[in-house]
């Protein structure tokens, strides 16, 4: 599968609770497979969200937060059985930048750097 930066990708997360599922994630570096992914709750220990509202994306089928406070990444099956669902709004992208230039200290700063590098506004 090729990813595309700033696309919205159902896969399957093997670590989800309380049981694995397919969740939501943005792509922001499509080298290196690196996602932030979508909570439906805010994460009680995440440093960095973004509100998401369903009107967001068609992706989305409810209000949730994107979390920015780290990186995840799939292995190779997963990733070859992922769905693009299309990519996050100008909107939506100008939200995460404005969070990422806060900065952001859980995220390592190549992290950081590559979203910044590959999350702009078309």
């Amino acid at each position: 599968m090729t990813l595309v930066c700033g696309h919205i990708y159902v896969v399957w997360c093997s670590y989800a609770r309380p049981q694995p599922k397919e969740k939501l994630y943005v792509c922001f570096c499509d080298q290196r497979s690196l996602f932030f992914f979508i909570n439906t709750k805010a994460a009680l220990l995440a440093e960095a969200q973004v509100a998401l509202a369903a009107a967001d994306h068609p992706a989305l089928t409810h209000d949730c937060f994107l979390d920015l406070s780290q990186a995840v990444t799939f292995p190779p099956q997963h990733l070859a059985a992922a769905q693009d669902r299309g990519p996050i709004s100008a909107d939506l992208t100008r939200r995460v930048r404005t969070a990422l230039e806060a900065g952001i200290k859980t995220l390592p700063k190549q992290h950081l750097a590559w979203a910044l590098q590959t999350l702009v506004v078309a």
